[in-house]
């Protein structure tokens, strides 16, 4: 015998809960690059480099093996080009960068961290290595290896696009 519709319990009673939904992987990206520039950010602060320009780690940590020519700096940016060459000069003007003549072309620079800017990038490496290493203690040196994996392909499926 079925019940009435006066006897059944509202529909919405009756559904088992659905799970918590994660959210899209773009919103999880934006999400991680923001908690990643935060703890960098407060390592430097902390370490008195508070003037460091937002997008001046990642300038940092382009020239962390040597010196590279003004032009590939500016591009690795991903912003225009008078923005990136404000955001140089703003480092070159602080103490994190100099900038001299290249030696094949007259016309171009070539930029590399002065003793300040290694410091700091010196604190960019060891915050990013501290993120790493508490990923490794939630996920696993497993789960590590597959995260750097899933955001190779993202980047590299970003590549093709370009």
């Amino acid at each position: 015998m079925t019940p009435s519709n006066s006897e059944r319990p509202p529909e919405h009673e009756l559904r088992e809960p659905d799970e918590p939904q994660q959210p899209p992987l773009s919103v999880l990206l934006r999400n991680a690059r923001r908690a990643v520039a935060d703890h960098v950010r407060l390592a430097l602060d902390e370490a008195g480099f508070a003037d460091l320009p937002p997008n001046g780690p990642f300038v940092l940590s382009a020239l962390a093996f040597g010196q590279a020519p003004h032009s590939e700096v500016i591009s690795r940016l991903g912003v225009s080009k008078q923005a990136a060459g404000q955001l140089v000069e703003t480092l070159v003007g602080r103490g994190y960068l100099e900038r001299f003549p290249d030696p094949a072309d007259g016309r171009r620079f070539t930029l590399a961290l002065t003793v300040r800017g290694e410091r700091a990038g010196t604190v960019v490496r060891s915050a990013a290595a501290q993120l790493e290493a508490a990923v490794e203690d939630i996920a696993g040196a497993d789960g590590l290896r597959t995260a750097k994996q899933v955001l190779e392909a993202v980047i590299e499926m970003g590549a093709m696009d370009e």
